[in-house]
């Protein structure tokens, strides 16, 4: 559930609902919450939108290849959690 926690972690941060995340990338809310929960396998163009969408905060080869980058995601879902207001 790498991809959904990297992604939820962006959204509180950024004081954001999925439902924002998901108009400004231009998909529906609920295809990225079926990604956030890996009921399927975020594509790569979705992913380059995310990437993109998020300032390249949350990477593409993230989403794509999770098992690869386990440690530098780890790292920042351990950064401290700053909600902006």
């Amino acid at each position: 559930m790498i991809p959904g926690k990297t992604i939820k972690k962006y959204l509180i941060e950024n004081g954001l609902r999925v439902e924002d995340l998901a108009k400004k990338i231009g998909i529906s809310r609920q295809y990225l919450s079926i990604a956030m929960h890996q009921l399927k396998k975020v594509s790569p163009e979705l992913a380059i939108k995310i990437e993109q969408a998020t300032d390249g905060e949350i990477k593409k080869e993230w989403l794509v290849f999770p098992e690869a980058y386990k440690d530098e995601i780890n790292e920042y879902l351990k950064e401290k959690i700053e909600v902006k207001l």
